[in-house]
């Protein structure tokens, strides 16, 4: 199994590339046998009503997959501003293949269960949208829910770069 042994908050630590990280005691210098869970434990946010694996190295508590990111993808683990998007939605899936490095937007455009259209109650008609920088863009009223649906999703095909390289090529 590939890994690569990196140094996080003054420790050393050995990460996987299916998504384990193990921490290590080190005697002389030469590694011994993990000595915390190497799954880290789950944590529930409220906020993505999603588990993540935490990892606590130093008294300072990393998710796992930022740490895999951090040792695989080059992500500036101290950079808050970027992000790690699981591709497929699993996040207790923290391996290589399934993590990409990006913003928060880019992270936005590969949420699931957005309908992106609402009825006009004026009109009586589905009216869909997207939001590009903040800015929401009109993409026509239409008479059922399915085709303003449809239509929100030409648009993110068209505006959301990030949604067609991870939805589209997986």
């Amino acid at each position: 199994m590939e890994y690569k042994d990196v140094e996080l908050n003054k420790k050393l630590i050995r990460v996987f590339k299916n998504g384990n990280v193990h921490l290590f005691k080190t005697k002389n210098g030469e590694y011994t046998t993990p000595f915390d869970n190497p799954s880290g434990y789950k944590t529930y946010r409220k906020k993505t009503k999603s588990y993540y694996i935490r990892i606590q190295i130093n008294r300072k508590k990393y998710y796992a997959h930022r740490i895999v990111a951090f040792a695989f993808l080059g992500l500036d683990i101290k950079n808050t501003k970027l992000q790690v998007d699981h591709n497929n939605h699993d996040t207790e899936n923290n391996s290589v293949e399934n993590l990409d490095v990006c913003t928060g937007s880019q992270n936005k455009q590969n949420r699931r269960n957005i309908k992106g259209y609402w009825l006009n109650k004026k009109t009586q008609k589905y009216e869909a949208h997207i939001r590009i920088n903040n800015k929401r863009i009109y993409g026509g009223s239409y008479d059922t829910e399915e085709e303003a649906h449809a239509r929100y999703l030409e648009l993110k095909m068209i505006h959301h770069d990030y949604y067609r390289y991870v939805i589209c090529s997986h």
